[in-house]
């Protein structure tokens, strides 16, 4: 699994290894761009609160009410992004039995 998002300021990748997720930022090294892991988690689920945290960390919001619309659009957007790769990932071809 990989999926990529912005935080606001960087394009960053949730990427799912053998024991655990991953949070990747992107880097540049002589010349070439690669995903570097920074952080790691153990579902998927508290790597998207981390990527929802740092985007409201990065937002621009300078009332309480700007804030509360950052975190509503951010919980909006990761909701809608999860529940794709969920429904994506469900679908394996295998049919249970009924």
């Amino acid at each position: 699994m990989e999926i990529i998002l912005h935080d606001g300021r960087q394009e960053i990748m949730i990427r799912g290894g053998e024991n655990s997720i991953e949070l990747c930022e992107k880097r540049q090294r002589k010349g070439v761009g690669t995903w570097e892991a920074r952080s790691f988690y153990h579902d998927p689920v508290t790597a998207l609160e981390a990527v929802m945290k740092r985007r409201i960390r990065n937002c621009d919001a300078r009332t309480l009410q700007e804030l509360k619309e950052a975190i509503d659009q951010t919980r909006q957007e990761l909701t809608a992004t999860y529940s794709l790769k969920i429904s994506v990932c469900s679908c394996s071809g295998k049919h249970s039995k009924s």
